[in-house]
């Protein structure tokens, strides 16, 4: 079972000499019902100095998957295959007390429930001291004296004061908080925490993510974060992995994912978030439930990639969610809710550099004035951030960050569906005309017919996941030949 330790080089998640690393990392929970497949064949590696956060819904396998770091895991459960390595050293086989030199020294933790981390019966005090004296001896009033400064790092005041309260004097967020400082108090290499700001409130929430940020920067500290909040891991990851269903489906820098997702449940988590922007009663959830572990469906469990079938670019065969940069930029998408494009907390002329930063184009204030001229836009646009600019002229500043990469394809998804017909008219005759001028391609997906008709050669007709008429623009509205595509024409008001 046991392998060789080494950076990762798989799905783009390679690292040099890692400070934590796991390859191939295969448990499962052995149960009356049966076998629980809780990991499956998953590889990850953490740089010093690097946090990477795990997102995914409940029951995805993001905890196993930490606390199997450790071997925190029910006797009824089992590392089938794959390697946990650990400062160069292979950690699979450890025993129960070789273990125990691991956690608090090398590893530190930090749960979402505290109580399952603080001893009731026993002071804080009394637990940041046991924490110190793993790590050197000292004397005890040097040990109250470091104890005290840990509490305070945490945000909780007068450390001194604290140090004889007992756990349940303190609040919830203020136990999670102990935690953190005990999980810190041997200066760990890797620090594991799993959920660790659920029960915090936001300004608390802040000065722990800035605070392990810090710590990760300056001491070097590498970190698996866990969450499901997709905000906590904007704000402090390096780089973002998603799980589904015990495996990583996706995993790259938080930019990465964030804003140029590959994966469709990555586009799906993203897509539920909720938004101050939106007017819409009900947010947008991922349909259905999460697969049951123990009876996982044959092939992937969210369609990781095409189960049959190819797909070309160019006279080559593309597919799989690896990426490539060259791919990337030949390819380009324009969603139909530009805030989900844009961030807001960047300018549209920092937006634009982003993008020319991806083709490798020069970034100047005359190539900036002359993407906003080709979408319709002025110059004074350039310092407005999306929050400040209509709808429709952030679909527009979103078309100009696709056309700095000079695309070969431009998918364009239901670019217009949110916008009234006025500027609808505006981005169609925009994206007509700049196509003719910059000879791209352009797959329009819509649900418009009169829309469609207007600006598409040609027309592909989708029914339950399956093309079942194609053909040119008007041998499609004038002899369609499928009954869905009769009942869509037939329907246009």
């Amino acid at each position: 079972m046991q392998q060789a330790c080494s950076g990762i080089s798989k799905t783009g998640i390679s690292v040099n000499n890692p400070t934590f690393s796991i390859k191939n990392l295969s448990l499962s929970f052995f149960t009356d019902d049966g076998e629980v497949e809780a990991v499956r064949d998953v590889s990850l590696s953490i740089a010093k100095g690097e946090i990477v956060v795990l997102v995914g819904e409940s029951g995805c396998g993001k905890s196993t998957l930490c606390r199997s770091v450790v071997k925190l895991i029910p006797p009824y459960s089992r590392i089938k295959e794959g390697s946990i390595c650990l400062g160069g050293e292979d950690i699979t086989a450890f025993s129960e007390k070789e273990m125990q030199a691991v956690r608090g020294e090398k590893v530190g933790m930090v749960f979402q429930s505290p109580l399952t981390t603080l001893n009731p019966v026993m002071s804080v005090g009394k637990q940041l001291r046991e924490a110190l004296l793993r790590k050197e001896t000292v004397s005890k009033e040097k040990a109250d004296e470091e104890a005290a400064r840990l509490l305070e790092l945490v945000g909780i005041s007068d450390g001194k004061d604290r140090l004889s309260m007992m756990p349940a004097e303190f609040s919830g967020g203020q136990r999670q908080r102990i935690s953190l400082a005990i999980a810190l108090a041997s200066e760990p290499e890797l620090l594991l925490a799993d959920e660790p700001t659920t029960a915090l409130d936001v300004t608390v929430q802040l000065h722990l993510l800035d605070l392990l940020k810090h710590l990760a920067k300056k001491k070097g500290l590498a970190i698996l974060f866990v969450t499901h909040d997709l905000g906590v891991a904007a704000h402090i990851a390096d780089r973002v992995g998603i799980m589904y269903a015990g495996k990583i489906v996706e995993i790259g820098t938080a930019e990465e994912i964030f804003y140029h997702p590959a994966h469709p449940y990555t586009w799906g988590l993203l897509g539920s978030l909720p938004s101050a922007r939106r007017t819409d009663k009900k947010l947008i959830a991922i349909p259905g439930l999460p697969p049951d572990p123990a009876h996982l469906p044959e092939g992937d469990a969210f369609a990781e990639t095409p189960t049959e079938g190819k797909i070309f670019f160019e006279d080559r065969q593309i597919g799989g969610i690896r990426r490539d940069k060259e791919l990337s930029r030949s390819i380009h998408l324009i969603f139909q809710d530009a805030d989900g494009a844009l961030n807001p907390r960047m300018t549209v002329q920092e937006s634009l550099e982003e993008a020319l930063a991806l083709s490798k184009r020069t970034k100047n204030e005359e190539v900036i004035s002359k993407l906003l001229r080709s979408v319709g836009l002025e110059k004074r646009y350039k310092d407005a951030y999306p929050a400040e600019i209509s709808g429709g002229q952030r679909q527009r500043v979103a078309i100009a960050r696709c056309l700095a990469v000079r695309p070969k394809l431009l998918i364009a998804d239901e670019p217009i569906a949110s916008l009234d017909v006025s500027i609808q008219a505006q981005i169609i005759n925009l994206l007509l005309d700049l196509q003719e001028k910059e000879k791209f391609s352009i797959l329009f997906i819509g649900h418009d017919l009169a829309v469609v008709h207007h600006i598409s050669d040609k027309i592909i007709v989708m029914y339950h996941g399956v093309i079942v008429e194609m053909g040119n623009t008007e041998d499609i509205f004038s002899h369609p030949v499928h009954d869905y595509t009769k009942l869509l024409l037939s329907s246009i008001l």
